[in-house]
């Protein structure tokens, strides 16, 4: 299945919370807060920060073996990706939620499970509070992440509102989202995305037709159609920042070694 998008930005993979084998839980699924706010992060990154919610209940401090708030995963997550992404809380109406998801912009919703009929939940016990990962709204149908859900080879699945609503509702409308990133503007017809800022010593100009490798003598990356300016860079900065460095100009991409044609520069 090829990998959907929506508005230009990556819908995550599905992420089974049931192999996460949570230590102390006794074979218990307990991490679907850190599974949905795992795929949150994706999509706020476009797919450059991929967390498992293995991952994320790893880091929490101190160790939980049983269901944990968005207060903890949203530590363990600003931990693991060194502060790039912030997971903020609250309590919305539904007007609100269904708003921000008419926008596309995700979020992930505390609820009661049971509130989900049988036909669209992923297993028959539903007593407990879960949580959800959702994309976007689709009149009028909403695109959820069920972290019960086995099929790592899908991206969320559609769930009608008169479903799925009655969930979002249960808890009191309790909800944690990370602002999205802005997705980087095409470069030469190629988007220029997964790009990171770094610390270097002064913003400069790529000209027309600057080729860029991943590493010296490597693959290519990308060939620049158009100058690149002070102003593109001013308004790409949460993307990458190109540097005047000791060798020359060079692109700091994700802390892997990138350079321009003719140089040979390491970042």
């Amino acid at each position: 299945m090829t990998q959907p998008t929506l508005n230009g930005r990556l819908l995550p993979p599905n992420d089974w919370e049931g192999d996460d084998f949570t230590p102390g839980a006794f074979g218990a699924y307990v991490t679907c807060q850190d599974t949905a706010a795992g795929r949150m992060t994706y999509y706020a990154t476009n797919g450059d920060v991929d967390l498992d919610g293995q991952f994320i209940r790893a880091a929490i401090r101190p160790r939980d073996s049983d269901g944990v708030s968005l207060g903890q995963v949203s530590v363990a997550i600003q931990t693991l990706t060194g502060g790039r992404c912030v997971l903020q809380w609250s309590t919305w109406t539904l007007e609100d939620i269904r708003s921000w998801l008419d926008a596309g912009l995700g979020i992930t919703v505390n609820g009661y499970y049971g509130a989900i009929p049988r036909s669209y939940r992923e297993q028959v016990r539903a007593d407990f509070n879960h949580a959800v990962f959702i994309s976007n709204r689709e009149r009028p149908h909403y695109r959820v992440w069920d972290p019960l859900n086995k099929d790592l080879s899908g991206y969320g699945k559609m769930i009608p509102d008169y479903a799925i609503e009655p969930f979002i509702r249960s808890l009191s409308g309790l909800v944690g989202w990370v602002t999205l990133e802005p997705l980087a503007p095409p470069a030469g017809g190629n988007p220029m995305v997964n790009l990171v800022p770094m610390t270097c010593h002064r913003v400069v100009d790529l000209t027309k037709g600057t080729v860029l490798y991943k590493t010296p003598g490597g693959e290519k990356y990308t060939t620049l159609q158009d100058d690149i300016t002070l102003g593109f860079l001013a308004a790409t900065s949460t993307h990458y920042l190109i540097a005047d460095g000791d060798a020359g100009v060079y692109v700091a991409r994700a802390g892997v070694a990138v350079r321009t044609q003719d140089m040979n520069v390491g970042v």
